[in-house]
């Protein structure tokens, strides 16, 4: 039996940088807004920047970095050791059970095109009155 090595993704979460959004069209920007003011959006002009209330987080991966690649385990503890091969095996038991779950659905269904409206706002100008 031949068993194909796989390469997985690393990653995490980091700082984006962003400081503030314009509520009205999500633009994000690196300046914040002053303390009690709202800004205006460089987008779309509208008086409706503020700053997050929270560090915005952006998420960042390591394409083809395998896990645990290039670490070195010889000054870790023994229970370092034993608490990481814990998590690797929990993450290989919760990839199988995500795999079985895609190879029934693939099994029990088949995929079909149906047509479906989607109501849709839009914006129009309308002659004052």
């Amino acid at each position: 039996m031949f068993v194909k090595e796989h390469q997985a993704y690393r990653g995490g979460i980091k700082p984006s940088g962003y400081k503030s959004y314009c509520t009205h069209c999500g633009q994000k920007n690196y300046q914040a807004v002053p303390e009690g003011e709202v800004g205006t959006c460089g987008r779309c002009d509208a008086q409706a920047r503020i700053n997050f209330k929270q560090t915005h987080m952006q998420v960042f991966t390591w394409p083809g970095k395998e896990v645990d690649m290039l670490e070195d385990f010889e000054d870790w503890t023994l229970s370092e050791l034993q608490q990481r091969v814990e998590l690797v095996q929990s993450f290989d038991r919760l990839a199988d059970v995500i795999v079985g779950a895609y190879v029934d659905i693939c099994k029990s269904n088949h995929i079909v095109e149906k047509e479906i409206l989607v109501p849709k706002t839009i914006k129009v100008l309308e002659p004052v009155a």
